[in-house]
């Protein structure tokens, strides 16, 4: 749906509307500051990444909803279906699936170690993995091939990783990492997977990262998760680590 303003709006709609996103968007922060500030203190990378969308998010529908008051009513019903229809289930829950019937998933792959991604293979025991590596990170995914590629079909062998196939050039572009992460879904949805058989996991990689990995997880209706892992130590122990529902799906 594509919406035309008056072309004497043109210039002013657009101050406007990055002067009512700015304030709007300033003013959502003080204020949770003021009525939140026991959230300055959790430090979880899932933590700040949901606040920021919460906030964004807000301030897109309180922008929306001054924009459509001031121009045109479709507009106003065009970003109220868009925005307000989401709804992340399961946010926050314990998972709760039947890990046979997890069949793919897609990983982020952190730089300092894969402990995480470890524990995670080996608890959910997938068929398939994608994963989203840097240079930085490169030779912990070399690491994982070479763990479980016995047991798991990787979507990248050992020497296309060492090529630096399907690389994440810059790990703060999120923009990136969800053209990345959209392309496995893409593929795997092509190999006959169903949507419930594909899981992404967003605790690995730079917070931009997890962001562009999440948003593509959405647009596909791709559930995610996230790994509580304070006490993990060994991966091969799964009652360690907590995974726990980002987004659920099913």
């Amino acid at each position: 749906m594509k919406f035309h303003l008056p072309p004497s709006r043109g210039i002013k709609t657009y101050i406007l509307s990055i002067f009512i996103f700015i304030i709007t968007f300033v003013i959502l922060v003080e204020m949770s500051m003021v009525f939140f500030p026991d959230e300055k203190t959790k430090t979880s990378k899932v933590h700040h990444l949901l606040i920021w969308l919460d906030l964004i998010e807000d301030t897109l529908i309180i922008m929306g909803i001054i924009t459509g008051i001031i121009y045109n009513k479709k507009v106003l019903e065009f970003l109220r279906k868009q925005l307000l229809q989401r709804n992340f289930e399961g946010l926050g829950e314990v998972f709760n699936f039947p890990v046979e019937n997890v069949k793919v998933l897609i990983l982020p792959v952190s730089a300092g170690n894969s402990i995480v991604q470890e524990w995670l293979i080996n608890y959910l025991k997938p068929e398939q993995v994608a994963l989203v590596y840097t240079e930085k990170s490169r030779k912990q995914a070399e690491k994982l091939y070479n763990i479980y590629s016995e047991q798991v079909h990787f979507y990248h062998t050992l020497h296309e990783l060492r090529e630096s196939k399907d690389i994440l050039k810059d790990p703060l572009d999120p923009l990136s990492a969800k053209r990345l992460v959209k392309k496995f879904i893409n593929y795997y949805l092509n190999l006959g997977y169903s949507k419930n058989e594909i899981f992404v996991d967003i605790t690995g990689g730079t917070a931009p990262t997890s962001i562009g990995a999440f948003q593509a997880a959405e647009e596909a209706e791709i559930t995610t998760l996230y790994v509580k892992d304070g006490k993990i130590t060994d991966p091969s122990d799964t009652k360690q680590g907590i995974p726990i529902f980002i987004s659920k799906k099913f």
